[in-house]
């Protein structure tokens, strides 16, 4: 379930290690991650606020995580339990995850299917990459991931804009529309592009008036110049 819960949320590991279950806000639909898994000079993992304030947030919950956690806590469950803890009651860190990723990438290569070995950190860097792709605003993400600054989440995922990038584009021609397509005048057809003089072709019917004192959009006034000069 800890798997799922990185998936939907983007949580560390040791975020996620340190959930209660009085953490789960089911009436605002959020889950509050407001501590944190520390290492202590004895070696052994205690619960510590976040180093940085921006890690103090409430993450949205969507369906999928919701609906597991209502299965998963739907019996006499101690409010101040941890939510995640491994088969012998340990809390969950990043050693105990990669032995168990190793087991079952072991059981998964016998099949003949190979997975490279990878860090919990896949699982939130999954989940941004996906939070992008499906039109995210990165200052949302930044917030949800807990970051502390802006750039820091551009740095991590601006590599996953450029799939992003045509269609966002492609949003912006709408507010275009009006703007008129420029086509070479018959007998300037042979020349080159220099010496061609251009139509314009306005796709939209629009009155424009010289000296009037009308007001005019910034787009008809553009329309306007590019007329009063071309044609």
């Amino acid at each position: 379930m800890s798997f799922s819960a990185s998936l939907c949320t983007g949580m560390r590991i040791l975020e996620i290690g340190a959930l209660e279950w009085r953490d789960i806000d089911y009436i605002n639909n959020v889950i509050h991650v407001n501590k944190t898994l520390s290492l202590t000079q004895a070696h052994e993992y205690a619960v510590t606020s976040p180093k940085f304030e921006a890690s103090k947030r409430d993450i949205p919950m969507n369906e999928i995580i919701k609906k597991i956690l209502m299965v998963f806590g739907s019996g006499s469950v101690r409010l101040e339990s941890r939510i995640f803890v491994t088969s012998t009651g340990k809390v969950i860190n990043a050693a105990n995850f990669l032995n168990v990723m190793k087991r079952i990438l072991r059981e998964l290569d016998k099949k003949g299917i190979h997975i490279e070995r990878f860090s919990h950190h896949a699982f939130r860097d999954t989940f941004a990459a996906r939070y992008i792709e499906h039109g995210g605003n990165m200052q949302t993400l930044k917030t949800i991931l807990g970051h502390s600054t802006l750039a820091m989440t551009a740095d991590l995922y601006a590599h996953v804009l450029p799939d992003t990038k045509q269609k966002e584009m492609n949003l912006i021609e709408k507010g275009f529309e009006p703007l008129p397509h420029f086509y070479p005048k018959k007998n300037d057809m042979h020349k080159t592009a220099k010496d061609k003089s251009y139509i314009a072709v306005f796709p939209v019917k629009s009155r424009f008036f010289r000296g009037t004192g009308q007001h005019m959009s910034t787009l008809d006034a553009m329309q306007f110049i590019i007329k009063d000069i071309l044609l």
